[in-house]
């Protein structure tokens, strides 16, 4: 089962439609498919020796949209706290799991993983990886998306009335993103040394298609608000919680097995009963918390 089986849960089974018609239409030769985003520590059933990075990008915002539809430890409470309903805070929140390993887009991590395949990028002399995935992910974003997208050179991202603003915020949720080994990125990196202007490119058409993917055209407006983003803040660390836990759900093999073609063959998606189980499955068996209270280590008291 691919990672496009993921983000359809049965809140948006109406729009499945037209979800499935788009990921069908996704450019099969696209640079972003030339990245892997984990590989077969031993020889799997799957065949594959590695996982493509757009799939395992999807494989987690998968489960990070059913925490929040499922309320699996108080996801949805979480973003009830900032004021999103379920289906919007599932969306963004998988929206922003979608570029959680923009640091893999480098070819210095690239690298870490000999292969002869010409369906992959080849090493480069002079990249390295000197820096950890999470914080070159964080660098990419800071150093060339953001100022790009600005600048107005880059419709990469969603569209806002506000960017001065909205920079902010987004600062906020791409370091509870990237930070998903358990602690915030690294500001100092010399990303330059990791990426190519191949792979900055190629980062930023994934970023572009995630948009296309959920259907995302325009930030909140709330995300210009000074006050909304110092609630943010307040969740960043149960946000960031909640990040670690999604990605280490879709990063299991035996749920998501290792692919490495670009598409399910023919372009047949997976029929409806195998689009929600995946990850709905993973989800469900996680263990459920206690409501809130000033008895649970969880609870952070409001002021």
């Amino acid at each position: 089962m691919t990672a496009i089986a993921f983000i359809i849960s049965q809140s948006v089974i109406l729009n499945i439609c037209v979800f499935t018609d788009y990921v069908g239409q996704m450019d099969n030769c696209a640079s972003y498919f030339m990245y892997w985003g984990k590989t077969a520590e031993k020889a799997c059933s799957s065949g594959s020796g590695y996982h493509l990075l757009p799939w395992h990008h999807l494989d987690v915002a998968a489960c990070g949209w059913q925490m929040v539809l499922q309320n699996r430890f108080h996801a949805a409470d979480i973003f009830a706290e900032i004021g999103f309903s379920r289906e919007e805070g599932a969306r963004w929140f998988a929206w922003f799991l979608g570029i959680h390993d923009l640091g893999k887009f480098s070819r210095g991590f690239q690298q870490l993983y000999a292969h002869a395949s010409p369906d992959l990028v080849l090493p480069v002399n002079g990249k390295i990886y000197s820096e950890r995935h999470d914080s070159l992910g964080y660098w990419l974003w800071c150093d060339f998306l953001l100022p790009r997208w600005r600048e107005d050179n880059s419709c990469a991202l969603p569209t806002s009335n506000n960017k001065i603003n909205d920079k902010r915020t987004l600062d906020v949720w791409l370091k509870i993103v990237t930070g998903h080994h358990g602690k915030p990125p690294t500001d100092q990196v010399k990303g330059n040394l990791a990426f190519t202007q191949e792979d900055k490119i190629s980062a930023e058409r994934w970023v572009a298609e995630l948009g296309h993917l959920f259907g995302l055209n325009h930030f909140p407006e709330c995300f210009s608000d000074k006050s909304w983003r110092k609630k943010l803040q307040q969740q960043s660390w149960a946000l960031a919680g909640l990040t670690v836990l999604a990605d280490w759900l879709g990063s299991n093999p035996l749920h998501f097995p290792l692919v490495s073609t670009v598409m399910p063959t023919g372009n047949q998606m997976p029929n409806l009963a195998g689009l929600v189980k995946p990850c709905e499955g993973q989800v469900l068996c996680m263990p459920t918390m206690p409501a809130c209270g000033e008895h649970n280590p969880y609870y952070m008291k409001k002021g």
